[in-house]
């Protein structure tokens, strides 16, 4: 059968039919048999396909038909949380995107996305739940997490957003404990109840946080399932201990990328404070004079020091040399302080010397006559000591000597 002859049978029958219901009712209607009807059933080799935008499939859920389906390009949106009664699994539906060649009216690429991240999200949170019974690997199988595993985060997330998730889910003493659980100085109890908002924050792809499938799976038994180590050990025939070495792993990347976060964050805030400290330093340096050498300041200073010793000095020889010095002076010639010096030794009396009132008066006169230079210094007074002494001694030993003689 011609598939065009059949499609103009169509059209021809659906134009008829729109001659009689335009300005015809039923009452005015002239029925008669129609010609050229196309088949009521037809062979699908003999039939264009229709424009379709999608291909689904159901079936109950299984590690094997699972995995078939999903290397075909198919993606769940939905799970079933109550097992079915006789089989005991729960039923699923997946679906696959289509484009159509013959059609003007696809969709936009991608718009199975957005079905796929509001499933995951809703599996995340029944993993707790219903979900529970799951095996580890088919729940990371419903999670996508294989082809994932190496992408980004999502592009819904900016920067802004990370911030804002870490800043809500985790204190500065969550990312210390973290801290200290990578770097083995405390048990993973002590970080037990930032598993699951862990394990939240990267199966929805909230965070971009690079992990194998055998940290993921432990991750989401203990973080997601709450299963035990012991229990994943059973589940994933693998020793506890290499399971608790993976798990620090994890945590161990999970530390690194939350605290580049907060640093960024932090750097982010203070780096137009540097900069603008910076603008204004170097502002402040242009108008600022160069400064001088060391030398050179030193030497400086040390004029301006001696300029002052140099004014100091010559105001003390001014100040002397305002006031008479001459009233000061010591009065008497050498003969009269020989014979005072004389006086006051006979009299026993060696540090009181007395002149005459004549010789003070006499040299009083002579002062104010003229001025002469200063006599009768302290050591013309020491010379005139020494020279009455030598000649009391030599008294002494002339008489020393008569009495020898007699």
């Amino acid at each position: 059968m011609d598939v065009d002859a059949m499609e103009a049978a169509e059209r021809e029958t659906f134009s008829n039919g729109g001659q009689h219901d335009l300005g015809n009712d039923l009452n005015t209607e002239t029925l008669a048999p129609r010609t050229r009807l196309p088949p009521l059933l037809v062979p699908l080799s003999e039939k264009r396909p229709e424009s379709i935008h999608w291909i689904g499939t159901s079936f109950g859920l299984t590690p094997e038909l699972f995995r078939f389906w999903f290397k075909d390009g198919y993606r769940p949106l939905y799970v079933r949380q109550t097992p079915n009664e006789l089989t005991g699994e729960h039923s699923t539906v997946l679906l696959k995107p289509v484009k159509s060649i013959h059609s003007e009216k696809n969709p936009e690429s991608g718009w199975l996305n957005s079905f796929s991240e509001d499933f995951t999200r809703r599996v995340v949170n029944l993993l707790s739940y219903q979900f529970s019974s799951l095996s580890t690997s088919l729940a990371l199988n419903l999670l996508n997490h294989r082809r994932d595993s190496t992408s980004s985060i999502s592009s819904s997330s900016s920067k802004k957003q990370i911030v804002n998730l870490v800043r809500m889910n985790f204190l500065p003493h969550d990312l210390k404990r973290l801290d200290a659980y990578s770097r083995n100085l405390v048990d993973h109890h002590l970080i037990r109840d930032l598993i699951p908002i862990i394990a939240r924050l990267y199966f929805t792809k909230s965070v971009d946080i690079s992990l194998s499938q055998i940290q993921a799976a432990v991750l989401l038994g203990v973080g997601l399932q709450h299963k035990t180590v012991q229990d994943l050990s059973e589940e994933l025939n693998l020793p506890s201990g290499q399971l608790f070495a993976m798990f620090n792993k994890s945590m161990r990347k999970t530390y690194k990328y939350l605290q580049s976060v907060v640093e960024s964050e932090i750097e982010a805030e203070v780096a137009p404070r540097i900069r603008r400290a910076m603008e204004t330093e170097a502002e402040q340096r242009e108008n600022v004079k160069p400064l001088k050498s060391m030398d050179r300041e030193l030497s400086e200073a040390g004029k301006i020091e001696t300029q002052k010793i140099k004014d100091k000095q010559k105001r003390m020889v001014d100040a002397l040399e305002a006031v008479d010095l001459m009233q000061y002076a010591v009065g008497g010639s050498e003969e009269q302080w020989s014979k005072a010096l004389g006086d006051a030794e006979d009299s026993g009396g060696r540090n009181v010397i007395r002149l005459s009132a004549e010789t003070s008066s006499t040299f009083s006169d002579n002062n104010n006559k003229k001025k002469r230079k200063r006599s009768g210094s302290i050591d013309q007074i020491k010379q005139l000591k020494k020279a009455h002494a030598k000649k009391k001694k030599e008294k002494k030993s002339a008489k020393k000597k008569k009495k020898k003689r007699s």
